[in-house]
């Protein structure tokens, strides 16, 4: 693709739903691991789906005290991050949803999680980022990041990255969490990051609640900015979304970004250019990715799964 083209239709694209279920909420999270695709709904449902073959697997409901908020899973659990009441992980286990173990420790909403091998990493609106052991389930480390929101914190081999209210992303190194940069430029808040061997991407927007005595405002950034890791300078801005940025995606050849607006928008990435455009006809709320799909969870209570192959081609 050279250029920013209209997807006006596709040939591959599907709808994940819970069976016998009416669908009057809204999909608000996505993730995946090699066998399961998880999501969670507004009105506090746990679902999960098969990755090869897209069948409904097991939903669960969790109680309405308990609002679930953020979800992240790696081969052998699930976490279900929940919000201000009961600021807590939930550890399940993944082949019955069963609550394995519960970690205590943030004092507001748990907004993003991130994991790795050895660690589960928890953004919160206390404006904190803990580290969390997975072998002992124990809490190693604390992160002071900011004082309101962590909106959204990612990773790599050797980094911590981690956005929120303020409009800046800060990064910390894995080894022994020294502060090493700031990544100033966005004029919004920092609603999404994603990481990979050689960029930082970020995507801003704002929340009906700015601050103490600061209304979301009418007119606000919606930026995709591409931040380059040597020197942690912003090499590119993409302003082509017109609201707040819900999730970022990224392989080795392309950027995948959702949006309020509701579209999902594509752009090269050896030049960042922007080269295709979709409307979803739904409000995407949040995005992952396997290698040949990405997996959208939408405002029509629905896991959209669309195929790059589809979305790329000439």
């Amino acid at each position: 693709m050279s250029e920013d083209r209209h997807i006006t239709s596709l040939d591959d694209v599907l709808f994940l739903t819970i069976p016998n279920i009416e669908q009057d909420f809204l999909m608000n999270k996505v993730t995946i691991d090699s066998t399961y695709i998880h999501a969670l709904t507004s009105n506090g449902r746990f679902v999960s789906w098969t990755c090869n073959d897209l069948l409904h697997f097991k939903t669960t409901k969790f109680d309405s005290s308990i609002p679930l908020i953020s979800i992240v899973s790696d081969e052998d659990y699930v976490y279900l991050g929940s919000g201000y009441r009961t600021p807590d992980v939930y550890i399940c286990h993944m082949s019955d949803h069963q609550q394995f173990t519960k970690l205590s420790g943030h004092t507001n909403s748990i907004l993003d999680m991130a994991i790795d091998s050895s660690f589960l990493y928890t953004g919160s609106a206390d404006g904190t980022v803990k580290m969390w052991e997975k072998n002992t389930w124990s809490m190693m480390y604390t992160l002071k990041v900011q004082e309101y929101f962590v909106l959204s914190i990612s990773i790599d081999s050797k980094h911590i990255f981690a956005g929120g209210l303020d409009r800046m992303t800060r990064v910390f190194l894995k080894s022994d969490y020294t502060h090493v940069a700031t990544l100033q430029g966005h004029e919004a808040s920092v609603f999404t990051l994603s990481a990979d061997d050689d960029y930082v991407y970020s995507g801003s927007g704002e929340i009906m609640w700015g601050g103490p005595g600061a209304p979301r405002p009418s007119l606000f950034e919606s930026a995709l900015r591409v931040w380059d890791k040597t020197k942690w300078m912003c090499i590119a801005t993409k302003s082509e979304h017109s609201d707040n940025i819900n999730g970022i995606a990224v392989d080795i050849e392309y950027i995948y970004t959702i949006s309020d607006d509701c579209t999902l928008r594509i752009y090269q990435k050896d030049n960042f250019e922007a080269v295709g455009v979709l409307t979803l006809g739904f409000i995407p709320k949040d995005l992952t990715q396997d290698s040949t799909r990405l997996f959208i969870a939408g405002s029509n209570g629905k896991i959209c799964v669309i195929s790059k192959h589809s979305l790329c081609e000439p």
